[in-house]
């Protein structure tokens, strides 16, 4: 595609974003829980990862090799980048408060942040160079997908680990000289 269509199909996946952001997660992360909503949401991400190269089958306005176009082909792009905007809408604030709320002690908090942020900045390093060798390789194959369907096997992995995640309260251990509160507002 050319640069402009892509800049089509990145507004398409920012409006999606922000309608699904305001409108759908704050009542429906708050009807399932946090932890809960990041396993579902973790689901979505193999799905789209697994459908993305179909796309090129859905029937084009245009003949190749001219950049594929027309109303299939736009649904299909939709429908992709819906899924993975749902998929985000729900994982990445899921994932910032289980973060947050698996310290032992506020006083570590800055820590496990900082080890979250690195983690996740090294696979945002990471993914884009390995991706593309895998799509290279996959040209040179005739598997087109196959960087996608690599993803789709990662995303499957990492469903699997999210399924173990446990929400903590963000307060496991007390240091010497704090109290505990219990439920009824007494400190003990």
């Amino acid at each position: 595609m050319p640069p402009a269509r892509i800049g089509v199909a990145l507004a398409i996946l920012g409006t999606i974003g922000i309608s699904l952001q305001l409108a759908l997660y704050p009542s429906l992360s708050a009807r399932l829980g946090t932890a809960r909503s990041f396993r579902l949401a973790l689901l979505l991400f193999p799905v789209s990862y697994f459908v993305a190269p179909y796309v090129v089958l859905l029937p084009a306005a245009s003949r190749p090799p001219a950049p594929a176009d027309g109303p299939w082909v736009w649904i299909g792009i939709t429908a992709v980048l819906a899924l993975q905007v749902l998929a985000r809408t729900f994982a990445l604030p899921a994932a910032g408060i289980l973060v947050n709320n698996c310290c032992p002690h506020p006083s570590v908090l800055g820590t496990i942040h900082g080890l979250g942020q690195s983690v996740s900045s090294g696979t945002r390093t990471l993914g884009p160079a390995i991706s593309g060798w895998m799509y290279g390789k996959g040209l040179t194959m005739g598997v087109v997908g196959l960087a996608w369907w690599g993803m789709a096997i990662d995303a499957i992995v990492g469903a699997a680990v999210g399924a173990f995640v446990k929400e903590g309260s963000g307060h496991e251990i007390l240091l010497e000289g704090e109290e505990e509160e219990v439920d009824d507002g007494e400190m003990r």
